[in-house]
């Protein structure tokens, strides 16, 4: 199904879901500078070319998409139709201990550089500057400096975890990329000390704790 947004398709996709409902929202960061609109024109050509070491072009696929990216001011842009299966979180197991994450999820992608050098964050400002360390087992060596996720985000995903649910009613929860793949980190901890009220819309926020394999409800972890 599609938003009432801007729709710009991302080549790497797959029709339908083989079966599967979207059960699970999951939050990503883009570990960029660019905005809504460059994320999803990032995504609309399935291959890039790449110069290499002997300067010959080499064209290589994009292994990603994702349905929906919210901008820094709010913006929604929608690449995937929520029907189809977006390539964003493949691998790992959910709560449930179930699989398919792709087929069964929707993946949003905030606007968002993720960890930031002290040269990036005196440039961007108090405002936009996340000072905390990633809780993640591995993931010191991200310091202690992030992009901020902003309020009109965090707004914008609230009122879209709602739509969302009204279109797909199978949904039941939230979590983030770090929870479902051993590997990622996002969208870290500035997305974590945000609360939209996932409740509101009948979903439950799960993360997972890697030194226990635990996966809880994140109002359990926060307080």
């Amino acid at each position: 199904m599609r938003l009432e947004a801007p729709f710009i398709q991302a080549g790497r996709y797959r029709k339908g879901r083989r079966g599967h409902s979207p059960t699970i929202i999951v939050v990503h960061w883009s570990a960029g500078w660019g905005d809504a609109g460059d994320i999803a024109a990032y995504f609309v050509d399935p291959k890039k070319t790449v110069t290499g070491p002997d300067g010959k072009p080499t064209v290589v696929p994009r292994d990603a998409s994702y349905h929906l990216a919210i901008g820094r001011g709010g913006e929604v842009v929608q690449m995937v139709d929520t029907d189809d299966t977006a390539w964003h979180a493949g691998g790992g197991q959910d709560w449930e201990g179930r699989g398919r994450i792709n087929e069964r999820s929707i993946g949003v992608c905030l606007a968002n550089r993720g960890p930031i050098t002290p040269k990036e964050a005196a440039r961007l400002g108090d405002e936009r500057v996340f000072k905390g360390a990633h809780t993640k087992p591995g993931f010191k060596g991200y310091g202690t400096l992030f992009e901020a996720i902003t309020y009109e985000q965090m707004e914008t995903l609230r009122d879209l975890v709602g739509k969302l649910k009204a279109l797909h009613p199978t949904l039941t929860g939230v979590c983030g990329h770090e929870d479902l793949v051993h590997d990622k980190g996002d969208p870290g901890p500035a997305f974590n000390v945000w609360n939209p009220r996932w409740s509101e819309h009948g979903l439950v926020r799960h993360v997972k704790d890697w030194r226990t394999s635990v996966w809880k409800p994140w109002e359990v972890l926060s307080g």
